[in-house]
């Protein structure tokens, strides 16, 4: 395995809406992450998009980016709306 020992934690919900049919949903979230790629030990706080469908009732997520991370004594993202 190439990442390996992951862990992560939600930091902050930054943005989120929901259609007026409430069929559709995004998101935008900062979260940290720890974890090994190849060897070399990750200590991230990155930001998360998410756009969620409702498909027979239940939430699926039908498309997601992940910022490049930053380092936790680093300035955390912003600003926002």
């Amino acid at each position: 395995k190439d990442v390996t020992g992951v862990s992560g934690d939600l930091i902050d919900i930054k943005m989120l809406d929901f259609s007026e049919d409430r069929t559709m949903a995004y998101s935008a979230v900062v979260a940290s992450a720890t974890f090994s790629y190849k060897g070399t030990p990750n200590d991230d706080v990155y930001v998360f998009t998410n756009v969620f469908k409702k498909v027979d009732g239940v939430w699926e997520t039908v498309w997601g980016h992940r910022s490049t991370g930053r380092s936790p004594d680093e300035d955390p993202p912003a600003p926002w709306p």
